[in-house]
This record gives structure tokens, C-alpha cells and sequence, in this order.
């Protein structure tokens, strides 16, 4: 079922997206806004949930990834150790 923009009442079957900076006490966030195609009002807005998602992947993914750099060289480590026996 579509809506209807009520701005201007035409149906709206498609949204015009748009990004956005959303600024909060506690940092700056992407985000989205959606328009009506018709006559541009703005009939929503929030988080980006791309950007939200490539955010978390970024901050969890470094870690993790440091973690099996340090792994990979105690490897080695152990595996040079191993050949001079």
C-alpha cells in the first residue's frame, strides 16, 4: 500500500534519498533524509544504516585484525624455533 505525501497528497511509491550529517552531543552521525519525488518535502530521517554498519565493521574489524597480525608472527616465531632443532 502506498502513501500519500502530505504536503502536496501525491502517492508516493519511491523516495527521494538524501545524506545528511546529524549532529548530537555525543559525536556527529550519517544520515538519511527521505523526500517525496513530487514536491521534495522531507517525510523522514534517521541513521544511515549503511554507513552505521560500515562505522561498526570499521571500529570492530581493526582490533581483530591487529590480534591476528600479533598471531601470525608468533607463529613464525615458534615455527623458526621448531626448524633449529
Amino acid at each position: 500500500m502506498n502513501g500519500k505525501c502530505p504536503k502536496c497528497n501525491n502517492i508516493v511509491t519511491k523516495l527521494q534519498g538524501h545524506t545528511v550529517n546529524i549532529v548530537s552531543p555525543n559525536g556527529t552521525w550519517v544520515g538519511a533524509t527521505f523526500s517525496c519525488p513530487h514536491c521534495s518535502a522531507v517525510l523522514g530521517a534517521g541513521i544511515d544504516p549503511i554507513a552505521l554498519k560500515d562505522a561498526v565493521v570499521s571500529e570492530t574489524s581493526a582490533p581483530l585484525v591487529a590480534e591476528i597480525q600479533n598471531l601470525q608472527a608468533a607463529v613464525q616465531h615458534l615455527a623458526s624455533q621448531l626448524a633449529r632443532r
